[in-house]
């Protein structure tokens, strides 16, 4: 489960991370959407409606800023009473949100102005659900790569103990300390390899459930997969490091009379 958990968290990562490096088609930076409804008995007629915009339009190009202004649906060709304003400036477009909605309510007091938002803020919004799956597997993935690492640890404590008469058998014989290290160590890299193994099939398994999530990666892809599977060896390792160490320490005559 923990290679499982973190390979899906990882082929989101790369995946957001290749979304992220898509361009847009245009530049983002400095621009200000909002949305406009007029409605009412006084714009029942699409001409009227397009006479608001575009009075809106002469007045915004008139601010003291150097920007450009327009409608995202060309008010002239089609006059909805919902549109969407866009401005692009210089300076920090989030600074003309009041002058614009004054001069908005200048021609209309009643005319709500609403989804103000930076182009920036629309894109990082439109990658929230690929950003939330991303980050709440990630968070599962930690979680179940540290309790590998306490049951791998638990695991080689309770066995290293349990076989202190023979380390201290071999000790006495002669192994260096970088051999009871070695004994010990591939113990639970061993483990980690045999868990990697039936991991790898699990997430050929799940794969189809993070399909729809994924851009520019494939399922099974190698990178990710190796990257996981090493990831859960070094945990095997770091976390049997401990338990070995104690065991390369054991004095043989202690360790034989503890029997």
């Amino acid at each position: 489960m923990s290679l499982v958990l973190a390979v899906s968290a990882g082929l989101l990562i790369r995946s957001f991370v290749r979304v992220q490096q898509v361009a847009p088609g245009f530049v983002p930076q400095n621009v200000l959407s909002m949305r406009l409804a007029v409605f009412g008995p006084g714009y029942a007629e699409e001409a009227r409606r397009a006479n608001f915009y575009q009075q809106l339009l002469d007045r915004v190009r008139r601010l003291e800023t150097d920007s450009r202004v327009a409608f995202y649906t060309p008010h002239s060709q089609i006059s909805s009473d919902i549109m969407y304003l866009t401005l692009r400036t210089r300076a920090d477009p989030a600074g003309l949100t009041a002058a614009v909605t004054r001069e908005a309510h200048a021609l209309e007091p009643n005319v709500p102005i609403y989804d103000v938002k930076t182009m920036e803020q629309w894109l990082s919004g439109s990658l929230a659900r690929r950003r939330f799956a991303m980050l709440a597997l990630g968070l599962f993935a930690g979680l179940a790569m540290l309790l590998a690492a306490v049951g791998i640890y638990g695991v080689m404590s309770y066995t290293t103990a349990q076989r202190t008469r023979e380390i201290g058998v071999r000790v006495a014989l002669g192994a260096q300390r970088r051999d009871v290290l070695s004994l010990v160590i591939r113990k639970g890299v061993n483990l980690a390899l045999l868990g990697a193994a039936i991991g790898l099939m699990g997430c050929l398994a799940a794969s189809r459930l993070v399909s729809s999530l994924l851009y520019g990666v494939t399922p099974t892809d190698p990178w990710t997969l190796a990257s996981a599977s090493l990831l859960l060896v070094a945990v095997a390792f770091l976390t049997s490091w401990l338990p070995a160490r104690r065991a390369a320490g054991l004095d043989p005559m202690e360790a034989l009379r503890r029997e």
